[in-house]
């Protein structure tokens, strides 16, 4: 992929996936280490597990349509 300017040089796009997924993650450790200090725990592990891997899994397949409809 050129730049367009006959420069030759590759130009990058902005992936937001990956700072989107980053700080969803923060947020969810977060809210651990937050229970953890105040001695009340967040929520059972394996409901936060699931609803992390369902939202990681939405945001691949929002990547996925946005990098399809960019070609």
């Amino acid at each position: 992929m050129s730049g367009g300017d006959g420069s030759g040089k590759t130009r990058r796009r902005l992936d937001l996936a990956a700072p989107i997924g980053g700080l969803f993650f923060l947020a969810v450790a977060g809210l651990y280490v937050a229970g953890a200090v105040r001695d009340r725990p967040v929520g059972d592990p394996m409901v936060v597990a699931g609803i992390v891997l369902v939202a990681w899994g939405v945001v691949g397949i929002v990547q996925l349509i946005v990098r399809a409809n960019r070609h």
